[in-house]
């Protein structure tokens, strides 16, 4: 069974993300972190995320791209300099078209950067397309970037 972890501020489409996993049927394992801070805390097991057995590390992470405290990129741009680094699948949600973001979220190590959905069959959608992508990845076959980034 596949541990999911959501970074997302957005209730609504927290509970999206979730509904639409129940309906395609696949089995998982939902958590959530409300913002980069806080997933980072949950995948380095700081703070209230010390709990492995309550908290496990995620084999598919998926962050929003626009959030208080600390945003998609922040939090991809922090994963990179750990050791969790390219251990698991990460993707980002977006619904701004910023390329120059989804080019730096790739080139953190997101494999890749999907269309924020607005309604629910939308959402099934990204969920079957997340779901490939972690077997993909899980087999090897989809490797997050390695391309460097420029400095800013």
């Amino acid at each position: 069974m596949m541990t999911l972890l959501h970074i997302e501020d957005n209730d609504d489409d927290a509970f999206l993300l979730a509904e639409a996993f129940r309906r395609e049927g696949i089995p998982h394992h939902f958590h959530r972190a409300t913002n980069g801070a806080e997933g980072l805390n949950y995948l380095m097991g700081m703070e209230s995320y010390a709990d492995r057995a309550a908290y496990p590390l995620p084999d598919l992470v998926i962050t929003d791209f626009h959030m208080p405290v600390m945003d998609g990129i922040a939090f991809l741009r922090a994963l990179k300099e750990t050791p969790l680094a390219g251990t698991m699948a990460t993707l980002a949600l977006t619904s701004c078209k910023c390329e120059a973001d989804i080019e730096t979220a790739r080139q953190l190590g997101a494999l890749e950067c999907l269309d924020k959905p607005a309604s629910i069959d939308q959402w099934r959608g990204v969920v079957v397309r997340a779901y490939n992508i972690y077997g993909q990845f899980k087999q090897g076959q989809a490797l997050p970037a390695t391309r460097p980034i420029a400095a800013t």
